[in-house]
């Protein structure tokens, strides 16, 4: 590096940085005396992978101010060296080209009148990084436009699984984006973020430090100079992984549910008000229709006219409050017209605050056909067809109490038909 060679013999401390990410392109031997590190300790890293600077809030503020300015000049800071003591000084920092290559020339004046204190001694600036991170409980972060972690609070490290800021930027420090899952997520939040959208709610999976994958929230955007250069990505993340999973969950069993109803052999049905609002495959094959054709349909337009008057009745008693019964018989018209006897169970249920009525719907037309059939040869002879002794009989009986109640007369005709008998008794 032509810069780093021209500063070799400089006393003041000299690096040089990626403009990108900052990551250490080379450093002159005072650094070297100065910090205790040597140069291979150091190139190819970041300062917050050495542990160069102990405020965690300290590169974010040198970098908002370089992209801003593209320079910047005395800042106060104290440099940590590699027995781990303090040294305090100024920095200068400037975007420099070299080689056809953006790099950020950094030059460290330490103070010779103060010695080194330990670093646990040390006053970290506070005001800046408690207020608006420390109190957070989502985790909140800035980035570089070239990809690396500027600063992040507690509340990130710990949702993704480090003990510490300084244990998560040392770690992920230079690739922001790789705590995404999917990379092509990563790449996609960087586009639109330097194209100036703002994200809210953006949804995506991270890992943690100890490969556990969990679901996050992300509010980000990217913060602009006066000249319209991105400074800095900034954004939040709430961990929502219990969140997602109760979706997960419900939509499991919003999924196995609607499987076992489309492919019920009994009909199901919802509706709102006189309305069907869902019919499953059963319940419209039953009736000769398809699902679509039955939503939206009153319930009146496929039951059989004489059994609607008792269906009004069951709905008046339900909207006066009185008891209904869950389960009744009913008869429906298919599509062709014929008659449907029907068994029905129903309900209501809550639906998006709306009570709906739901319910099942079992074809029981050829039960009630085979029923009609016993009756008929119970009360019918076989060979003739015509009513028999059990029918009059109980015919009698009903007429007999009606003419009880009406205080009227019932008459009986005996007719004789010569050689019946002979017939009865031969062929039944």
């Amino acid at each position: 590096m032509r810069l780093v060679e021209a500063f070799e013999s400089s006393t003041s401390v000299v690096a040089v940085m990626r403009g990108s990410d900052g990551v250490f392109l080379g450093v002159n031997a005072a650094f070297e005396r100065s910090t205790g590190y040597r140069r291979d300790q150091v190139i190819g890293r970041l300062p917050i992978e050495i542990g160069l600077w102990p405020d965690p809030a300290f590169r974010a503020r040198i970098w908002s101010v370089l992209r801003a300015e593209q320079r910047a000049v005395a800042l106060p800071m104290s440099l940590a060296c590699a027995d781990g003591r303090l040294r305090p000084g100024h920095l200068s920092v400037e975007f420099a080209r070299d080689g056809g290559e953006t790099v950020v020339f950094c030059l460290v004046h330490l103070d010779p009148d103060q010695s080194a204190v330990p670093a646990a001694e040390a006053v970290v600036p506070d005001g800046f990084y408690r207020s608006l991170y420390l109190a957070a409980s989502e985790g909140i972060y800035r980035s570089l436009p070239g990809g690396g972690f500027l600063d992040v609070n507690p509340a990130m490290a710990r949702i993704l699984g480090f003990g510490s800021p300084a244990a998560l930027l040392a770690e992920r420090g230079r690739n922001a984006v790789s705590m995404y899952v999917d990379p092509a997520h990563g790449a996609r939040v960087h586009a639109r973020l330097l194209a100036g959208e703002r994200l809210e709610r953006e949804r995506a999976q991270v890992r943690r430090r100890d490969g556990a994958v969990i679901w996050v929230s992300e509010n980000s955007r990217a913060i602009f100079g006066e000249a319209g250069q991105v400074l800095f990505f900034e954004g939040s993340l709430v961990d929502i992984t219990a969140q997602v999973e109760a979706e997960q969950a419900l939509l499991r069993s919003e999924s196995k549910y609607r499987t076992l109803v489309e492919h019920s052999q009994v009909g199901v049905f919802i509706m709102a008000g006189e309305r069907y609002t869902y019919a499953n495959h059963a319940f419209a094959q039953m009736l000769g229709y398809r699902e679509d054709e039955l939503v939206g349909r009153d319930y009146r337009e496929i039951m059989a006219p004489d059994a609607v008057p008792q269906s009004e009745r069951r709905d008046q008693d339900r909207l006066a409050g009185r008891p209904v019964p869950r389960d009744f018989e009913s008869v429906l018209v298919h599509r062709e017209g014929r008659r449907v006897h029907v068994k029905v169970s129903i309900g209501p249920v809550l639906l998006d605050g709306v009570e709906h009525l739901t319910g099942t719907v079992l074809d029981i037309t050829r039960q009630r056909e085979a029923e009609e059939r016993l009756r008929f040869h119970a009360t019918h002879d076989p060979l003739t067809g015509l009513p028999n002794r059990m029918l009059f009989t109980d015919r009698l009986e009903q007429s007999l109490i009606r003419a009880r109640r009406r205080e009227t007369l019932v008459g009986v005709m005996f007719i004789d038909l010569d050689r019946f008998k002979r017939v009865n008794d031969t062929l039944g």
